[in-house]
Protein backbone atom coordinates (compact mmCIF):
# COMPACT_ATOMS: atom_id res chain seq x y z
CA UNK A 1 0.00 0.00 0.00
CA UNK A 2 1.24 3.74 -0.90
CA UNK A 3 2.54 5.81 1.75
CA UNK A 4 -0.42 8.09 0.67
CA UNK A 5 -2.82 5.51 1.08
CA UNK A 6 -1.79 4.33 4.82
CA UNK A 7 -1.76 8.04 5.77
CA UNK A 8 -5.40 7.94 4.64
CA UNK A 9 -5.99 5.29 6.23
CA UNK A 10 -4.75 6.16 9.47
CA UNK A 11 -6.27 9.36 9.38
CA UNK A 12 -9.57 8.29 8.66
CA UNK A 13 -9.82 6.25 11.38
CA UNK A 14 -8.94 9.05 13.63
CA UNK A 15 -11.41 11.30 12.64
CA UNK A 16 -14.10 8.08 13.24
CA UNK A 17 -12.99 8.03 16.46
CA UNK A 18 -13.24 11.70 17.31
CA UNK A 19 -16.96 11.18 15.86
CA UNK A 20 -17.31 8.75 18.75
CA UNK A 21 -15.26 10.36 21.25
CA UNK A 22 -17.41 13.62 20.83
CA UNK A 23 -20.91 11.80 21.02
CA UNK A 24 -19.91 10.30 24.09
CA UNK A 25 -18.61 13.43 25.20
CA UNK A 26 -22.10 14.97 24.20
CA UNK A 27 -24.06 12.60 25.98
CA UNK A 28 -22.50 13.72 29.53
CA UNK A 29 -23.90 17.06 28.74
CA UNK A 30 -27.93 15.62 29.25
CA UNK A 31 -30.13 15.70 31.81
CA UNK A 32 -31.49 12.48 33.55
CA UNK A 33 -33.58 11.72 36.25
CA UNK A 34 -34.09 8.79 38.92
CA UNK A 35 -36.82 7.33 37.06
CA UNK A 36 -35.01 6.83 34.01
CA UNK A 37 -34.60 3.63 32.09
CA UNK A 38 -31.14 2.94 30.21
CA UNK A 39 -30.83 -0.09 28.00
CA UNK A 40 -26.94 -0.46 28.20
CA UNK A 41 -25.25 -2.89 26.89
CA UNK A 42 -21.61 -3.48 24.67
CA UNK A 43 -22.56 -2.90 20.99
CA UNK A 44 -23.87 -5.52 18.93
CA UNK A 45 -25.25 -7.71 21.98
CA UNK A 46 -28.85 -7.17 20.90
CA UNK A 47 -30.06 -3.61 22.27
CA UNK A 48 -31.67 -2.33 19.11
CA UNK A 49 -33.54 -5.78 19.38
CA UNK A 50 -34.18 -5.19 23.07
CA UNK A 51 -35.36 -1.58 22.17
CA UNK A 52 -37.70 -2.39 19.93
CA UNK A 53 -39.15 -5.30 22.69
CA UNK A 54 -39.56 -2.33 25.19
CA UNK A 55 -40.81 0.27 22.62
CA UNK A 56 -43.39 -2.90 21.91
CA UNK A 57 -44.01 -3.21 25.18
CA UNK A 58 -44.73 0.16 26.27
CA UNK A 59 -46.22 1.60 23.47
CA UNK A 60 -49.11 -1.14 22.31
CA UNK A 61 -51.01 1.12 20.21
CA UNK A 62 -48.38 2.29 18.21
CA UNK A 63 -46.92 0.84 15.46
CA UNK A 64 -42.88 0.45 16.06
CA UNK A 65 -40.61 1.70 13.27
CA UNK A 66 -37.01 2.96 12.77
CA UNK A 67 -39.13 6.37 11.65
CA UNK A 68 -40.26 6.37 15.76
CA UNK A 69 -37.92 4.36 17.30
CA UNK A 70 -35.65 7.76 18.73
CA UNK A 71 -38.90 9.45 20.21
CA UNK A 72 -40.03 6.16 22.14
CA UNK A 73 -36.29 4.72 22.90
CA UNK A 74 -33.97 7.55 21.86
CA UNK A 75 -30.26 6.83 21.77
CA UNK A 76 -28.62 9.17 23.76
CA UNK A 77 -25.73 10.03 21.21
CA UNK A 78 -27.97 11.10 18.88
CA UNK A 79 -30.54 13.56 20.47
CA UNK A 80 -29.99 17.22 22.33
CA UNK A 81 -30.95 17.05 25.44
CA UNK A 82 -34.01 19.71 25.32
CA UNK A 83 -35.44 17.60 23.04
CA UNK A 84 -35.12 14.65 25.26
CA UNK A 85 -36.50 16.97 27.91
CA UNK A 86 -39.78 16.82 26.26
CA UNK A 87 -40.14 13.35 26.43
CA UNK A 88 -43.21 12.05 28.80
CA UNK A 89 -41.56 10.07 31.56
CA UNK A 90 -40.41 7.69 32.97
CA UNK A 91 -38.41 7.92 29.67
CA UNK A 92 -36.19 4.95 28.47
CA UNK A 93 -32.87 5.30 26.87
CA UNK A 94 -30.47 3.18 24.88
CA UNK A 95 -26.89 3.88 25.86
CA UNK A 96 -23.44 1.92 25.17
CA UNK A 97 -21.84 3.66 27.71
CA UNK A 98 -19.39 1.68 30.50
CA UNK A 99 -20.63 2.14 34.31
CA UNK A 100 -22.26 5.92 34.80
CA UNK A 101 -23.15 6.42 38.09
CA UNK A 102 -26.14 8.79 36.72
CA UNK A 103 -28.17 5.65 35.55
CA UNK A 104 -29.94 5.13 38.23
CA UNK A 105 -31.74 2.10 36.65
CA UNK A 106 -30.42 0.11 33.84
CA UNK A 107 -31.03 -3.02 31.79
CA UNK A 108 -27.43 -4.53 31.43
CA UNK A 109 -27.72 -6.60 27.93
CA UNK A 110 -25.10 -9.38 27.23
CA UNK A 111 -23.97 -11.40 24.64
CA UNK A 112 -21.40 -14.03 24.28
CA UNK A 113 -18.59 -12.03 23.29
CA UNK A 114 -17.35 -14.38 20.16
CA UNK A 115 -20.46 -13.67 18.84
CA UNK A 116 -20.25 -10.29 19.80
CA UNK A 117 -16.83 -10.11 18.02
CA UNK A 118 -17.81 -11.21 14.94
CA UNK A 119 -21.11 -9.07 14.74
CA UNK A 120 -19.27 -6.16 15.33
CA UNK A 121 -16.96 -7.03 12.11
CA UNK A 122 -19.51 -6.59 9.90
CA UNK A 123 -21.41 -3.83 11.67
CA UNK A 124 -18.12 -1.55 11.98
CA UNK A 125 -17.64 -1.90 8.06
CA UNK A 126 -21.57 -0.95 7.62
CA UNK A 127 -21.42 2.22 9.42
CA UNK A 128 -17.38 2.83 8.04
CA UNK A 129 -15.74 2.78 11.40
CA UNK A 130 -13.75 0.22 9.62
CA UNK A 131 -12.21 0.27 6.18
CA UNK A 132 -13.43 -2.00 3.80
CA UNK A 133 -10.27 -3.99 2.98
CA UNK A 134 -9.46 -4.01 7.19
CA UNK A 135 -8.89 -8.04 7.64
CA UNK A 136 -10.20 -9.78 10.79
CA UNK A 137 -7.04 -10.36 12.30
CA UNK A 138 -6.42 -6.59 12.42
CA UNK A 139 -9.57 -5.55 13.38
CA UNK A 140 -9.46 -8.58 16.60
CA UNK A 141 -6.50 -6.63 17.50
CA UNK A 142 -8.66 -3.35 18.22
CA UNK A 143 -11.49 -5.10 19.35
CA UNK A 144 -9.50 -6.72 22.31
CA UNK A 145 -8.18 -3.89 23.53
CA UNK A 146 -11.14 -1.59 22.63
CA UNK A 147 -10.29 1.03 20.19
CA UNK A 148 -12.83 0.35 17.74
CA UNK A 149 -14.88 2.99 19.41
CA UNK A 150 -15.28 5.11 22.77
CA UNK A 151 -16.75 2.34 25.21
CA UNK A 152 -13.70 0.26 25.68
CA UNK A 153 -13.16 -3.68 25.54
CA UNK A 154 -15.71 -5.92 25.95
CA UNK A 155 -14.85 -7.06 29.25
CA UNK A 156 -14.25 -3.71 30.63
CA UNK A 157 -17.46 -2.00 29.44
CA UNK A 158 -19.39 -5.49 30.91
CA UNK A 159 -17.16 -5.74 33.80
CA UNK A 160 -17.86 -1.85 34.67
CA UNK A 161 -21.81 -2.52 35.24
CA UNK A 162 -21.39 -6.43 36.92
CA UNK A 163 -18.64 -4.60 39.11
CA UNK A 164 -20.50 -1.56 40.52
CA UNK A 165 -24.10 -2.69 40.08
CA UNK A 166 -24.38 -6.37 40.22
CA UNK A 167 -27.24 -7.26 42.56
CA UNK A 168 -28.29 -4.16 43.38
CA UNK A 169 -31.45 -2.25 43.37
CA UNK A 170 -32.57 -0.98 39.57
CA UNK A 171 -29.98 -3.18 38.14
CA UNK A 172 -31.25 -5.54 35.56
CA UNK A 173 -28.71 -8.40 34.01
CA UNK A 174 -30.54 -10.22 30.47
CA UNK A 175 -29.08 -12.41 28.08
CA UNK A 176 -29.31 -12.32 24.41
CA UNK A 177 -29.02 -15.91 24.02
CA UNK A 178 -32.18 -15.96 26.83
CA UNK A 179 -34.27 -14.04 24.61
CA UNK A 180 -33.30 -15.99 21.58
CA UNK A 181 -34.39 -19.12 23.31
CA UNK A 182 -36.97 -18.25 26.34
CA UNK A 183 -38.25 -14.51 25.03
CA UNK A 184 -41.88 -14.54 26.90
CA UNK A 185 -40.32 -15.37 30.15
CA UNK A 186 -37.29 -12.80 29.92
CA UNK A 187 -39.60 -10.35 28.21
CA UNK A 188 -42.28 -11.15 31.58
CA UNK A 189 -39.08 -10.65 33.84
CA UNK A 190 -38.34 -7.14 31.88
CA UNK A 191 -41.74 -5.99 31.91
CA UNK A 192 -42.17 -6.37 35.98
CA UNK A 193 -38.81 -4.09 36.00
CA UNK A 194 -40.33 -1.75 34.02
CA UNK A 195 -43.47 -1.47 35.72
CA UNK A 196 -45.42 -3.16 33.09
CA UNK A 197 -47.84 -5.22 33.70
CA UNK A 198 -47.62 -8.13 31.12
CA UNK A 199 -50.71 -9.55 29.84
CA UNK A 200 -50.38 -12.62 27.32
CA UNK A 201 -51.37 -11.03 24.53
CA UNK A 202 -49.06 -7.82 25.17
CA UNK A 203 -45.78 -10.13 25.36
CA UNK A 204 -46.82 -11.84 22.22
CA UNK A 205 -47.41 -8.79 20.18
CA UNK A 206 -44.29 -7.05 21.33
CA UNK A 207 -42.21 -10.17 20.61
CA UNK A 208 -44.16 -10.78 17.12
CA UNK A 209 -43.82 -6.85 16.56
CA UNK A 210 -39.64 -6.90 17.15
CA UNK A 211 -39.32 -10.23 15.23
CA UNK A 212 -35.76 -10.43 12.81
CA UNK A 213 -37.40 -10.82 9.74
CA UNK A 214 -39.74 -7.81 10.74
CA UNK A 215 -36.55 -5.84 11.25
CA UNK A 216 -35.06 -6.57 8.53
CA UNK A 217 -37.81 -5.68 6.28
CA UNK A 218 -38.15 -2.35 8.26
CA UNK A 219 -34.33 -1.77 7.47
CA UNK A 220 -34.83 -2.52 4.12
CA UNK A 221 -37.76 0.14 3.87
CA UNK A 222 -36.60 2.58 6.11
CA UNK A 223 -33.14 2.64 6.50
CA UNK A 224 -32.17 6.20 4.59
CA UNK A 225 -34.44 7.57 7.48
CA UNK A 226 -33.05 5.75 10.33
CA UNK A 227 -30.06 8.10 11.89
CA UNK A 228 -28.56 5.06 12.33
CA UNK A 229 -28.64 3.77 8.99
CA UNK A 230 -29.09 6.54 6.51
CA UNK A 231 -25.22 7.09 5.98
CA UNK A 232 -23.99 3.50 5.90
CA UNK A 233 -22.93 0.55 3.60
CA UNK A 234 -26.65 -0.09 2.25
CA UNK A 235 -25.06 -3.60 0.78
CA UNK A 236 -24.75 -4.82 4.66
CA UNK A 237 -27.75 -5.57 6.51
CA UNK A 238 -27.60 -4.03 10.10
CA UNK A 239 -29.05 -7.30 11.14
CA UNK A 240 -27.69 -10.61 10.37
CA UNK A 241 -28.49 -13.86 11.12
CA UNK A 242 -29.92 -13.19 14.81
CA UNK A 243 -28.72 -16.51 16.04
CA UNK A 244 -26.52 -17.48 18.76
CA UNK A 245 -23.01 -19.55 18.93
CA UNK A 246 -22.25 -18.61 15.28
CA UNK A 247 -19.03 -18.15 16.69
CA UNK A 248 -17.84 -21.71 16.49
CA UNK A 249 -17.96 -21.15 12.42
CA UNK A 250 -16.88 -17.68 11.61
CA UNK A 251 -14.19 -17.03 14.49
CA UNK A 252 -9.97 -18.69 14.51
CA UNK A 253 -9.57 -21.00 17.41
CA UNK A 254 -6.65 -18.49 18.26
CA UNK A 255 -9.33 -15.38 18.46
CA UNK A 256 -11.62 -17.28 20.54
CA UNK A 257 -8.55 -18.80 22.75
CA UNK A 258 -7.69 -15.29 23.14
CA UNK A 259 -11.42 -13.74 24.11
CA UNK A 260 -11.22 -16.86 26.89
CA UNK A 261 -7.82 -16.06 27.98
CA UNK A 262 -8.88 -12.16 28.60
CA UNK A 263 -12.40 -12.50 29.64
CA UNK A 264 -13.17 -16.07 30.70
CA UNK A 265 -14.16 -15.09 34.36
CA UNK A 266 -16.67 -12.65 33.30
CA UNK A 267 -17.73 -15.07 30.72
CA UNK A 268 -18.23 -17.86 33.16
CA UNK A 269 -20.23 -15.42 35.61
CA UNK A 270 -22.95 -14.72 33.10
CA UNK A 271 -23.19 -18.41 32.47
CA UNK A 272 -21.30 -18.49 28.78
CA UNK A 273 -18.90 -21.69 28.94
CA UNK A 274 -15.42 -22.45 27.04
CA UNK A 275 -17.00 -23.95 24.28
CA UNK A 276 -20.61 -23.31 24.25
CA UNK A 277 -23.54 -21.34 25.99
CA UNK A 278 -23.36 -23.21 29.63
CA UNK A 279 -26.49 -23.71 31.99
CA UNK A 280 -28.51 -21.34 33.97
CA UNK A 281 -28.90 -17.40 33.74
CA UNK A 282 -27.39 -14.09 35.25
CA UNK A 283 -28.46 -13.29 38.37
Amino acid sequence: MPDWAIRNKYLRRFWQMMRVAQGHKFSRQHTFYDDDIFLVSYPKSGNTWTRFLVANLMNPNEDVSFTNIERLVPEIYLNYDARLLGLPRPRVFKSHDPYDPRYRRAVCIVRDPRDVAVSYFTYAKKIRKLDPDTGFDEYMERFMVGTIDAFGSWGENVGSWLGARRNTDGFFVVRYEDLLTDGITQLVRLASFLGIEATDELVTRAIEQSSIDRMRSLEKSQQSEWKMTKHSDTSVSFFRSGRSGGWKEDIPEKWADEIWSAWGDTMEELGYGRESLGAGEPG
